[in-house]
């Protein structure tokens, strides 16, 4: 949760320092997608708890990882890329990957 909200406010920042406005259109809705990310984590991370609601879990981290896949689209291709928002991205999936990996053991038991 706490990597999320880095990620958030560095592209905050990105947008705030950049006065390419094609730029600043990415870095906002990368922005947006990991607001939402965040937020499915906290679901994720509550739900946990809450056997009500496990089986939904999975679908939450689907959630996060098409948020993941909304910025990685943003910055595409041969895509101007001076932040290597491509290389945040690819971090953060490893640890999406962490929750998902403990989310099905947990589904499975």
């Amino acid at each position: 949760m706490e990597k999320t909200v880095d990620v958030v406010g560095e592209f905050s920042q990105l947008w705030l320092d950049s006065s390419d406005d094609a730029l600043k259109k990415k870095y906002r809705s990368c922005a947006e997608s990991y607001v939402s990310a965040n937020h499915n984590l906290d679901a994720v991370r509550s739900g946990l708890y809450n056997p009500d609601v496990l089986q939904e879990i999975s679908g939450w981290v689907d959630n996060v990882e098409g948020g993941m896949k909304s910025c990685k689209r943003e910055f595409g291709g041969k895509s101007f890329d001076p932040a290597h928002v491509r290389n945040r991205n690819k971090e953060y999936r490893n640890y999406v990957e962490i929750v998902r990996t403990a989310t099905n053991k947990i589904l499975s038991n």
